[in-house]
This record gives C-alpha cells, sequence and structure tokens, in this order.
C-alpha cells in the first residue's frame, strides 16, 4: 500500500491521489505551475513579432507593410544564421 504525508495537514493519505481529501491540497501544484510556465516560455519564444497587417488598412499601406515584414523576415534570419554559425564555431 503506497501512502503519502500531505504536507499541509500532515495526515498519512494513499500515493496514488492527486488532492488530499483531508484539506484538498494538490500534491504536485508546483510541478503543474513549473509546466505551464515552461510552456508557456517554449511558445513565447518562438512567436516572432512581425509588424501587423489588417484588412482596413489600405492598399498602399498594406504594401508597405508587407516590405517592412520582408526586410523583418530577413532580418531575423540573418541574426540566426549569425547566432548558428557563432555556435558551430565555439563547439
Amino acid at each position: 500500500m503506497n501512502q503519502r504525508k500531505c504536507a499541509s495537514c500532515k495526515e498519512w493519505v494513499e500515493g496514488t491521489l492527486e488532492v488530499c481529501p483531508i484539506c484538498h491540497t494538490e500534491f504536485y501544484a508546483k510541478e503543474k505551475e513549473q509546466f505551464k510556465l515552461d510552456k508557456k516560455r517554449a511558445q513565447s519564444s518562438i512567436e516572432i513579432p512581425l509588424i501587423e497587417i489588417y484588412e482596413t488598412d489600405s492598399i498602399v499601406v498594406r504594401f508597405f507593410k508587407k516590405v517592412i515584414r520582408f526586410h523583418q523576415m530577413v532580418f531575423f534570419f540573418i541574426v540566426t544564421f549569425i547566432g548558428y554559425i557563432a555556435a558551430s564555431v565555439v563547439g
């Protein structure tokens, strides 16, 4: 029989439970919160901040925003390439 001691109420409960039946404290609350933070960081680090193009923009504004977006993509490619070269030279 697998048992664990609750950190909040100090009672012994079944080890397969995720929540203490006495005080309703989650056993893996810190791990779940850390997992959510790690997942959020991973998602936010992948996103590239590009200029927004709205449907309400005029044709001329859309054209120039697309030109700016192209240059942003080229800039991010160059920075990524330089980082790749620097990492490969080091190790």
